[in-house]
């Protein structure tokens, strides 16, 4: 369509030249701006190519340049990575140690426009030795861990009520690499739920180790898995939720991605765990008291069975076995839980909001 209308362009300023004519020598007028109006007598202007500034750390280096005028956004590439962005800044992050040729373009779809001429730059990755155990690549995380939690959370479905039991539940997850969207770096971890997908796949959580680097290993919530509907055709997400106290007093689902559980090394075998803490959209605190596999949607959560139980109280892992007996990495992005649907029960609850 785009050529489409370049022709039908040109044709119409063809004809303008030979109709647009001076009333005393009959002389043409020539076409001052050409197509889009770019000052180019009608042929393609091409964009500006950015000036790069480039700067390089440990496992990191930043690239920035100034907006280039007419660009609709801007391809990055360095080794075999090319991403497209808006921002006039990228940032790599995990990047192994040496020496890189950075390339970065202005794009644009605008009608009498090219793409610029690519930049070019070379930006030099020192190796992250700052980085404590527990960061992504170190293997330190990776592995099978036994997690032990002093009670049981007990929600029954029939009766709408949460119940704290003073069971400990004992139960064992595998912790692999994963990459998440655009190149992120985190870690999935199985066994932490009973839910699966239609294959009898372990439902996958996610975690991230924090930003500074620290040897922490936390699990995210609202982090979708797939969707379904229900009988109505109602659309469900299937998701990791937290379920918290309000206020410190009543239960309740919360929506919004934040680490619900954070797990920190003692030495390289042993983590204790702290859950998260928050404000709420429309006032009032949350602190996360557990993590699991839930469908919701505005209106309900839907649990796998009539009562479920899940690990709540004071957590600890213990690391059992190293990263060569855990699953290898795996890609998070691919998984899909359209068979949940027959074993979703519902209830109606208000789902808060974390700020």
């Amino acid at each position: 369509m785009k050529n489409l209308f370049y022709s039908m362009m040109c044709l119409s300023a063809l004809a303008l030249s030979f109709t647009a004519c001076d009333d005393d020598d009959n002389k043409t007028t020539p076409n001052p701006g050409g197509n889009g109006g770019n000052g180019n007598n009608g042929q393609p202007t091409q964009i500006a190519t950015p000036t790069l500034e480039a700067q390089g750390g440990k496992g990191t280096f930043t690239v920035k340049w100034a907006a280039v005028e007419n660009a609709e956004g801007y391809t990055v590439n360095y080794g075999d990575k090319t991403e497209n962005i808006k921002a006039t800044e990228y940032v790599a992050k995990n990047v192994a140690a040496g020496e890189y040729k950075v390339r970065v373009k202005a794009t644009t779809t605008k009608e009498g426009y090219l793409d610029s001429e690519w930049a070019e730059t070379t930006v030099t990755v020192e190796e992250n030795g700052e980085q404590p155990g527990g960061s992504v690549g170190d293997g330190t995380w990776t592995g099978t861990w036994t997690v032990n939690a002093t009670q049981t959370l007990s929600f029954n479905q029939n009766t709408g009520s949460f119940d704290v039991l003073d069971e400990p539940m004992t139960f064992e997850i595998n912790i692999a690499e994963a990459e998440f969207n655009e190149g992120l770096m985190g870690y999935v971890f199985t066994g932490w739920t009973q839910v699966v997908d239609d294959q009898g796949n372990p439902a996958p959580g996610a975690a991230l180790p924090d930003k500074e680097g620290k040897n922490t290993f936390m699990m995210l919530s609202s982090f979708e898995l797939g969707q379904t509907q229900d009988q109505a055709g109602n659309p469900i997400t299937i998701a990791w939720l937290a379920p918290g106290l309000i206020n410190g007093q009543n239960y309740q689902f919360i929506i919004g991605q934040f680490p619900a559980i954070t797990f920190a090394m003692t030495d390289n075998d042993h983590a204790t765990a702290t859950m998260f803490e928050g404000d709420l959209e429309n006032g009032g605190t949350f602190k996360a008291v557990g993590l699991d596999v839930f469908g919701y949607n505005e209106q309900s959560v839907y649990f796998m069975t009539d009562v479920m139980k899940y690990a709540t109280g004071e957590f600890t892992m213990t690391k059992t076995a190293n990263a060569a007996q855990a699953p290898q990495k795996n890609y998070i992005k691919a998984f899909q839980a359209p068979s949940l649907l027959k074993n979703l029960k519902s209830i109606h609850t208000n789902m808060a909001r974390i700020k």
